[in-house]
């Protein structure tokens, strides 16, 4: 079950360590989604017309 959940190919290698890894970098992985998720709309209003 461990791994099944994380989707990006570049934090799969992250997620393969132990689950106490797992655990401690979870938060900071969300952290990172949030932010990435506000680039892409930064990245969609710049192509979309205003």
């Amino acid at each position: 079950m461990a791994g099944s959940e994380w989707s990006c190919c570049a934090c799969l290698p992250l997620h393969n360590g132990s689950e106490k890894q797992e655990e401690e970098e979870e938060e900071e992985e969300e952290e990172e989604e949030e932010e990435e998720e506000e680039e892409e709309e930064e990245m969609v209003r710049m192509f979309v017309p205003a």
